[in-house]
């Protein structure tokens, strides 16, 4: 929900109704189904956002990927590339201390995984 809630006391009131709308009562079936509207309007805008940033060339569409949920699991993944461990390291060490707190005070769940690509070729 990356447009409509703004930023600073806004976003926190914005969540702050989410909660009492569709936390705070019964769950209902009409209750569920708009909650459920409004994740999967949240999940769209994300990757509308990722979208104009690699046609925009913020992001090279080569170095990041997104991969959406389809059968045993509801979380995205974002996937980014680097050329090597010192890039990554470089970008890593310039973010702001605290990386995705933000992230997870608007309730997003941020876990960094880290993998290497086994060679399969010769």
């Amino acid at each position: 929900m990356l447009g409509p809630v703004n930023v600073g006391q806004q976003a926190r009131d914005a969540m702050t109704a989410l909660a009492r709308e569709f936390i705070a009562v019964e769950q209902t079936a009409q209750v569920r189904e708009a909650y459920l509207t409004m994740e999967r309007d949240g999940q769209r805008r994300v990757e509308d956002w990722l979208r104009v940033l690699a046609n925009e060339h913020a992001v090279s569409a080569g170095d990041i990927a997104l991969l959406r949920p389809q059968i045993g699991e509801d979380r995205y993944f974002v996937v980014t590339r680097w050329d090597t461990r010192e890039h990554y390291q470089q970008w890593s060490d310039a973010r702001p201390a605290g990386n995705h707190a933000d992230d997870e005070r608007r309730g997003m769940s941020v876990e960094a995984l880290g993998f290497e690509v086994v060679p399969l070729g010769e």
